[in-house]
């Protein structure tokens, strides 16, 4: 028997969406995109955290462990490779960055097929998640 997915693994996903979430969240007067791409940084992490206490309290079959900790795995590295491409501009997009106005134009201009396709990629990833927890019976 395959063992459950990495409790950690989910939860550091869920964290690291939530921190880029927060991250982008104190950004002022972004763009539509930009908003969308918050709400689904959110959701994303919701979905997350569901699967977390699903796999907590239902025993898991082979076959859906497998796909769990696949798709664990995959949105992990998303993640993080979004997560350090924003550090440089996580000051510039919060409130207090000063001086910061050619960031925030080059975060928008330069960024924004970055930002369509993250965008993209975690809605795939969420309904896949989704898929996960009617399997699990939620």
């Amino acid at each position: 028997m395959v063992p459950p997915p990495s409790f950690g693994d989910i939860v550091t996903a869920a964290n690291i969406a939530l921190s880029i979430y927060k991250a982008l969240s104190d950004s002022m007067g972004s763009s539509y995109e930009y908003q969308c791409l918050i709400e689904e940084l959110r959701s994303f992490e919701r979905a997350l955290r569901m699967v977390d206490q699903a796999i907590a309290t239902t025993p898991l079959g082979e076959r859906l462990t497998q796909d769990i900790a696949a798709e664990t795995t995959t949105c992990l590295n998303l993640l993080k490779v979004f997560h350090d491409r924003i550090k440089s501009y996580q000051k510039a997009l919060g409130r207090g960055g000063k001086g910061s106005s050619w960031q925030k134009i080059g975060w928008g201009l330069f960024k924004a097929d970055e930002v369509a396709s993250f965008r993209e990629k975690l809605s795939q990833h969420k309904q896949n998640i989704l898929v996960f927890l009617g399997g699990l019976g939620m």
